[in-house]
Order: structure tokens, then C-alpha cells, then sequence
């Protein structure tokens, strides 16, 4: 889209095109950035889920360790 966006806007003059240049480096810069962000939140999501998975566990655990001590008794 912002790729699009700068080519669209630039090419109608042509002896912009150093500004077009310039436009075109920003938006693939910030086209990449974007992608990364989107990686970084696919992790954080997988790292909230893996959370929430240990949390579980360690309730489980937990409750099975009482009901062990009160067998005991």
C-alpha cells in the first residue's frame, strides 16, 4: 500500500525522481519494519499461550500434590 502510494503519486512527474527515490526507500523501510512487527507480534501471542499453558500445570500440580498430602493423613 505505501509502495503503491509512492509510485502512484510520483509518476506523473517525472523530474521528481530523486524525490520519488527517496519516497520508494522510506516506504519499503517502513514496509519491512511492518513485517517484522507482525513477527514479533505472532511470537509474543505464542509466548502468552505457552504462559497460560505453565499456569495450568502448575494449578494441576498443585491440586494433585494437595490431594496427595491429605491422603497421607
Amino acid at each position: 500500500m505505501i509502495q503503491w502510494y509512492a509510485r502512484t503519486r510520483f509518476q506523473a512527474a517525472p523530474r521528481d525522481r530523486g524525490e520519488f527515490e527517496k519516497v520508494h526507500a522510506a516506504a519499503v523501510k517502513i514496509s519491512r519494519l511492518l513485517d517484522v512487527a507482525d513477527i514479533v507480534i505472532k511470537v509474543a501471542e505464542e509466548l502468552a499461550r505457552h504462559r497460560e499453558d505453565l499456569r495450568r500445570d502448575q494449578r494441576a500440580a498443585r491440586r494433585r500434590a494437595k490431594r496427595r498430602d491429605v491422603g497421607l493423613r
